[in-house]
């Protein structure tokens, strides 16, 4: 997350809470817990390849969007549900694995990092409201 530029957090932000608002509180557990955004500059084949490394470390999976980028990298964003036995690094090595070279990045994030993140900005935020 820190290495994430505010803009990127704000996006990730405005993501889960789409995905949220879609999955609705019905008490179960989110059907998806993590964001895995993928960049590439051969769209195609990056998903043709990638998507099978995600069947294999994930419980379920679910490609919400592509943007295409004229000029530079391409991006994908999966939705994921992680398996408890397998870290985000994990995943993030059997995607660059399955990727054959067509990934550029790969990054996760996952809910409650995110959840945390926004608790400690709240608490940021009181403070310097409190100091002023």
């Amino acid at each position: 997350m820190l290495a994430l530029t505010p803009k990127k957090v704000e996006a990730l932000a405005e993501r889960f809470d789409r995905v949220r608002a879609m999955l609705g509180k019905n008490g179960k557990k989110p059907r998806y817990d993590a964001i895995v955004t993928i960049t590439t500059s051969n769209l195609t084949d990056a998903q043709t390849q990638l998507e099978p490394a995600l069947e294999s470390v994930s419980k379920r999976w679910k490609l919400d969007e592509v943007v295409t980028n004229t000029g530079k990298p391409s991006e994908l964003y999966y939705l994921v549900h992680t398996k408890k036995s397998i870290d985000g690094d994990a995943i993030l090595t059997a995607i660059h694995a399955g990727g054959n070279g067509n990934i550029v990045d790969a990054q996760i994030e996952i809910g409650d990092a995110l959840a945390k993140e926004e608790g400690e900005q709240r608490r940021d935020r009181k403070k310097r409201e409190q100091s002023e």
